[in-house]
């Protein structure tokens, strides 16, 4: 016990097993965290052959009586970071593996600039980063309450609530911490670093809406010393260079080295030091080759750009004050320009990056089109929005109905229809219909009869529940009296209205009538020919619903043509795997492997 608490000291997570096949099978089953892995010298022997190579493991430790006996064999293992007799030692090292670590870990973004011309061409790691970026962008520009503080600081004491150290810098910061000192606590190794940049790393969205008040501050600190800085230093040079020193696995070395000329973009706060001696004391020699590679950034910052993410010099902010540290805001972008040897060790990479401006003309085009669609309202709502986009439903639907709670206190009827809809469509996407109903008959039982955009929006949504029951019948009454609102009060060059024909056409689909489907997708066409420009994700789901028709009547051609076409918008609007109101993408793609066999039944939805 007393040991389990020393090391908890250092490491907030342990696992023990007595038993090698279940601490195997558990290792295999980590996907998301790095384990340090303390093994006696018998079972690792045993169980290294199984889990040395797996990326989860990021060093092994040997603890044992006889460090002779187990000297040779662990010489094959390159993630064995020493074999150790007693406990100080071995502490002393995982401690300072620890701090390497969460000092090193940096996630990462590479845009391919070079093949990617338009929206329609970006990658799906480009289109995920413009995602993650929008929602870390809501987090920090959400308006704070009084409770975003308590908030916090209950998460991080359950977190380490085994851990009396941290508690009692939880406590400190729970009795001193003042905004204006949020870089201090950023750069101290407690819980506020620790947390924050495992959130980040591992994009747990929950543990980052919980950590939102830190954020928030460590941001706008970073902000407001950013045009200090940016001043004082164009008077003195119009350029700054800036190193950083750190190992890296050899798979994302590599990534880096075959990217020279394309950008990379950090998805956490970086740090670095004006002095080159401190980073290649960190970089280390690479003797942790072939698991990790030793490396230096060199990073050359031309003082006029504009429209960066924020950096400034935090030495007098910094909890250390004598690394020269410059801090540059997570997502911010940097050129690859060259890949080399250290001169003074060829152990040692040396990366030259060049900071250049938050996004390239594509991804900038795709940003657009999301504010456009999610507004800039800074809100629980659109933070949930956002997670709803990216296919987080189970997430999206716990923060709506957290601001469902809100409206309703304060009376906020037309945000509360709004949040009802969503809440009423996540059910139904969910397969409860009954909960479906309930939410979107109390909207419509609340709703004016001459508030015609909203009663257009509700009978569309219940056409689509009466879908998903089976009653086509009543799906085609709804969605008729969508339409005739829209045709007797509203515009019918709308998206929505394009929506409601390609409704329509499902029903007439589903039931063979399928010249029909076709006459109301080809109005669904026109109108969004009218109203959006032609790589809109708003054509995804007319093209898609094409494609399955054509399937139906054999014609593979046309089949393929349709759900190629409705993949590529989609891929190149939504994250990867995204589960849209649509089949999500490697479903389609099994579509696209279903359409060249022989089948030709629709696959169920």
């Amino acid at each position: 016990m007393a040991r389990t608490a020393r090391l908890r000291n250092i490491i907030h997570c342990i696992k023990s097993f007595q038993n090698s096949d279940a601490c195997v099978t558990y290792i295999q089953s980590v996907k998301r965290e790095k384990i340090f892995f303390i093994v006696s010298g018998t079972l690792g022997k045993q169980v290294l052959p199984e889990i040395h190579d797996l990326s989860q493991v990021a060093f092994v430790y040997i603890f044992c009586e006889n460090r002779l006996a187990h000297k040779k064999w662990s010489r094959q293992y390159s993630k064995i970071h020493g074999i150790f007799i007693e406990e100080v030692s071995l502490l002393a090292k995982i401690n300072d593996d620890v701090m390497a670590y969460m000092k090193n870990v940096t996630p990462m973004s590479i845009f391919d600039v070079r093949k990617q011309k338009s929206v329609k061409q970006l990658n799906k790691e480009n289109v995920n980063f413009v995602w993650t970026q929008i929602l870390l962008e809501n987090l920090i520009r959400m308006p704070r309450t009084d409770i975003d503080k308590s908030d916090m600081l209950g998460e991080c004491r359950n977190y380490y609530k085994y851990n009396p150290k941290e508690i009692e810098k939880i406590n400190e910061f729970e009795q001193d911490y003042d905004s204006e000192f949020a870089i201090w606590w950023y750069t101290r190794d407690c819980f506020a670093f620790r947390l924050l940049n495992k959130a980040l790393r591992i994009e747990d969205i929950d543990m980052l809406y919980k950590l939102r008040f830190f954020i928030t501050d460590v941001y706008n600190k970073l902000s407001e010393l950013h045009n200090e800085f940016i001043q004082k230093s164009r008077e003195h040079s119009s350029n700054l260079i800036v190193y950083r020193g750190q190992s890296i696995a050899t798979d994302e070395f590599r990534t880096i080295q075959t990217n020279v000329g394309n950008i990379m973009s950090i998805n956490t706060f970086l740090s670095t030091t004006t002095d080159k001696d401190v980073a290649i004391m960190y970089a280390g020699n690479g003797s942790e080759r072939p698991a990790l590679e030793s490396l230096i950034f060199e990073i050359n910052v031309d003082m006029a750009i504009e429209e960066s993410k924020p950096f400034a010099n935090i030495q007098h902010m910094s909890y250390f004050h004598d690394e020269n540290e410059v801090l540059f805001s997570l997502g911010a972008s940097f050129r690859i320009m060259s890949v080399d040897k250290l001169t003074e060790n060829q152990n040692v990479n040396y990366v030259k990056l060049e900071l250049c401006t938050q996004q390239t003309q594509q991804t900038q085009k795709l940003r657009e089109e999301i504010i456009e669609t999610l507004g800039e309202d800074y809100s629980l709502s659109t933070f949930a929005d956002v997670l709803n986009e990216m296919g987080y439903y189970n997430k999206a639907e716990v923060y709506y109905k957290m601001e469902l709670e809100r409206v309703i206190l304060t009376n906020d009827n037309e945000a509360r229809s709004d949040l009802e809809i969503i809440l009423g469509e996540l059910a139904r996407n969910r397969g409860d219909l009954l909960a479906s109903f309930d939410y979107f008959n109390g909207v419509l039982a609340r709703t004016s009869p001459t508030d015609y955009i909203l009663l257009e929006k509700i009978h569309q949504h219940l056409g689509h529940t009466w879908h998903n029951k089976g009653d086509y019948e009543q799906a085609l009454a709804e969605y008729q009296k969508a339409l005739d609102i829209a045709e007797q009060h509203l515009s019918t060059d709308t998206v929505t209205h394009a929506d409601t024909q390609i409704y329509i056409g499902r029903v007439h689909r589903t039931l063979t009538h399928y010249q029909e489907a076709i006459d109301f997708y080809m109005k669904a066409i026109d109108i969004l020919k009218l109203s959006v420009s032609e790589d809109s994700s708003e054509y995804i789901f007319v093209y898609y619903e094409l494609g399955v028709l054509y399937l139906h009547v054999h014609d593979k051609g046309e089949a393929l043509r349709h759900f190629i076409h409705a993949l590529d918008i989609q891929l190149s609007h939504y994250p990867p795997n995204h589960p849209t109101t649509l089949p999500s993408s490697p479903y389609m793609l099994a579509i696209l492997d279903r359409v060249n066999s022989t089948s030709k039944s629709e696959p169920s939805m």
